[in-house]
């Protein structure tokens, strides 16, 4: 799932909670709760753990323009009044993007120590196995939950 998406529904999840800790954990579950539903990104890398020089740089770009656009998403929510600035939500936002950048990290830096993570995260990608999806059908399922999600957040 992008960004947007993780963040967004931690903002929703985060509504229940003043505290900022609570929100933190909140926005994990939420993303690897998320990442159970097929979104597409399977055919992103073939082999998960170890993703060739091609496929790395297609994630470092996918990745940037992934978190502009969930900078801006957020942005124009807290511009039109509809997202306060708070510790809880950033925590919230902060605890659903972190288990795709600790990811990241272990893609771009093979640390021994994030393997078993890593390998659980892309476990819970293919928990369905024999449901995935193609990457346009992905796309629309994921704007489908943003615009769920921010129809949640602005009412």
């Amino acid at each position: 799932m992008f960004l947007t998406v993780h963040a967004a529904g931690a903002i929703v999840v985060s509504q229940f909670t003043t505290n900022p800790l609570l929100a933190f954990l909140v926005g994990m579950i939420s993303h690897l709760v998320l990442d159970l539903l097929p979104h597409g990104d399977q055919v992103l890398i073939e082999n998960k753990s170890f993703p060739n020089k091609s496929e790395v740089l297609k994630i470092k770009k996918l990745a940037a323009t992934d978190v502009i656009a969930m900078f801006i998403v957020l942005s124009l929510l807290y511009r039109f009044g509809f997202l306060p600035l708070s510790l809880v939500i950033f925590m919230a936002v902060f605890g659903s993007i972190l288990p795709d950048f600790i990811t990241g990290v272990y893609i771009l830096k093979k640390f021994r120590w994030l393997k078993s993570y890593v390998d659980f995260k892309i476990w819970l990608h293919y928990v369905f196995n024999n449901f995935t999806v193609s990457l346009k059908t992905g796309l629309i399922i994921q704007l489908i939950f943003l615009i769920g999600f921010l129809l949640l957040i602005i009412f």
